[in-house]
């Protein structure tokens, strides 16, 4: 945490399409929400973030993605608020076990009906800065080789490099 408290970063974001979208950190009260935005995902699209075929995220997982320390691990969602309270996205980072804790894993979603749309860029870039502000100094992505819509956000609208291709995984890294 910086200086000892935590960073709200909450804010109304206008994407390319012109809609527009609240972010906000997620939250331990958010697992209903990150619950209904996997169950409403695509087959290929769970598939591309979780590198698995899902159909819901167990109680030990949703604890995981909510109740964070929002230092070593952070998330973002987007909010819809025209149709109620629903989950459009999220981003996060986790730091990696067994090495440095300046080194995190970035990873982001995005509801089918809004991918195409640029939240998945706003997410992440919000997530860069706030991985900045609490001293991560490198940001890591595992990305499968086909999944050309991730590759094309990490490496050509935000800039992190290949670092190498192994199993089918794109391994992609920024330095802060």
């Amino acid at each position: 945490m910086m200086g000892g408290r935590r960073v709200e970063a909450e804010e109304w974001v206008v994407l390319k399409d012109g809609s527009e979208v609240f972010v906000r950190p997620v939250r331990p009260e958010d697992k209903d929400l990150l619950t209904e935005l996997v169950a409403g995902l695509s087959e290929e699209s769970r598939h591309r973030r979780f590198m698995l075929t899902i159909t819901y995220l167990p109680e030990r997982k949703l604890a995981q993605l909510t109740e964070l320390d929002h230092h070593d691990s952070e998330a973002l969602l987007a909010l819809d608020t025209e149709e109620g309270r629903k989950c459009l996205g999220v981003s996060r980072y986790t730091g990696l076990m067994g090495t440095d804790v300046r080194v995190a894993e970035v990873a982001a979603v995005v509801a089918d009906a809004w991918q195409g749309r640029g939240l998945a860029r706003v997410l992440v870039e919000r997530l860069i800065e706030r991985a900045r502000a609490e001293g991560v100094e490198r940001l890591v992505a595992l990305v499968r080789k086909r999944n050309r819509q991730a590759l094309r956000l990490f490496e050509k609208q935000l800039g992190f490099g290949r670092r190498g291709i192994e199993s089918g995984l794109v391994e992609l890294e920024m330095e802060l």
